[in-house]
């Protein structure tokens, strides 16, 4: 790596902004995406924006013409609450966002890749220089005052962009990886809904059971096929609910055990080693079903090592030819359990909703689509591992690259 760096002052190397007000009274039903922070670490996680917001498209065209609108290739960064998340604007992607919450960096000069600036933001030195600045005690933020006078240290161009293209080129695996789970995941969840929601799983004749009139008799959650019945989650599984190790134990130098705390490490694509604790507490083993209960609910992975499971994760034991199943019962039916989560300031599910929910069963149906769905899910899992692969080989080379 050269050695023949710059010092710079941001100011002078990109031009940095906020966005033109918009009220709440501006939301509208549809329209053009409106992000704040929570939505914009979202999408730089690669998960589905879970809060939709929009204004309107005559709006956004007035702001387009009068002022300007994220392009492909600018950067928002997350500057007040959780601070230093970037997120690079994709081709054709139209959308607006929330002064204040965001910084947008755009307009870079020639001394700049802004790839390598993504790329910075994310590294140690980044994040160092970053906290430097941060004004305030209760809530820190970022000002786009002090990000001007900010210094950064940049190699020749050339350098910058050979770096940022070693370092896309996981992010580029990485993300088609994450579009073959998408797919292979389609592929289970038609199935499932196929047979457990539509109730056509083949008959005795191997033709759809309800379009075929098969019969279906009253239940409580109303009418299933004849021959299967209610069940309950705990019937099947065993839960273990997460619980959060002593503070002092944790560390991220890869001391003791692997600790899942929430949706930071247990993402919607994989699960991310970045936190360990050295006095574990309640246990994940290899094959478990884990995902969040707690502020983020969702994001369900089967588990490959043994984790300590923090107070917003919980595992699911299931019992011997149920695993893929259940993993599909949760994925399908995870919005309504999330319904039922508790809490006035931050929403959670507790053991009892968990072992409680209902949904309608049949032992040799469900084994029958465990063994179908068998092979498709190994192959997501299998991803799931090399997309992790991936994200650790990357970061690594931020850490030596940057």
């Amino acid at each position: 790596m050269s050695n023949s760096r710059k010092n710079f002052q941001l100011k002078d190397i990109v031009n940095i902004q906020s966005s033109t007000r918009i009220f709440e009274k501006e939301y509208v039903e549809e329209g053009i995406p409106f992000y704040r922070s929570k939505e914009i670490i979202e999408k730089q996680k690669g998960n589905d924006v879970s809060t939709n917001l929009y204004i309107s498209q005559e709006r956004f065209n007035k702001i387009k013409q009068a002022y300007s609108v994220p392009r492909q290739g600018d950067i928002l960064l997350t500057s007040v609450g959780t601070i230093g998340i970037p997120y690079m604007v994709r081709e054709n992607e139209q959308f607006y966002f929330k002064d204040g919450n965001l910084t947008w960096f755009n307009n870079f000069s020639k001394e700049i890749d802004n790839k390598y600036f993504y790329y910075w933001i994310l590294s140690e030195v980044g994040k160092e220089a970053l906290n430097s600045i941060l004004i305030g005690t209760t809530q820190k933020a970022l000002t786009i005052k002090d990000l001007k006078s900010l210094e950064i240290s940049l190699p020749p161009l050339s350098e910058q962009k050979r770096i940022s293209s070693i370092l896309s080129s996981f992010d580029n695996k990485i993300e088609q990886l994450k579009k073959q789970n998408n797919i292979l995941e389609d592929i289970a969840q038609s199935i499932f809904k196929e047979w457990f929601v539509k109730y056509n799983f083949p008959n005795k004749d191997g033709k759809p059971y309800k379009d075929n009139n098969g019969k279906m008799i009253d239940s409580e959650l109303g009418l299933i096929p004849e021959g299967w019945r209610v069940g309950k989650l705990g019937e099947i599984v065993e839960l273990i609910m997460g619980e959060s190790p002593k503070g002092s134990s944790y560390n991220e130098t890869g001391e003791g055990m692997p600790l899942l705390n929430g949706a930071q490490e247990l993402t919607k694509d994989t699960i991310i080693k970045t936190k360990y604790t050295t006095k574990p507490t309640k246990l994940a083993e290899k094959n478990d079903i884990l995902f969040c209960i707690r502020a983020t609910i969702g994001n369900i992975h089967f588990s490959d090592t043994q984790y300590c499971l923090g107070r917003g994760v919980a595992a699911l034991r299931p019992q011997e030819d149920y695993e893929f199943f259940i993993y599909a019962l949760l994925t399908n039916n995870l919005k309504y359990i999330a319904l039922q989560a508790e809490g006035s300031v931050i929403k959670g599910l507790t053991k009892k909703i968990i072992s409680g929910y209902k949904f309608p069963f049949n032992a040799n149906i469900s084994k029958r689509y465990n063994h179908i769905s068998e092979p498709i899910l190994h192959k997501y899992l299998h991803n799931s591992e090399r997309i992790s692969d991936y994200i650790k080989t990357r970061d690594n080379l931020i850490r030596n690259l940057i």
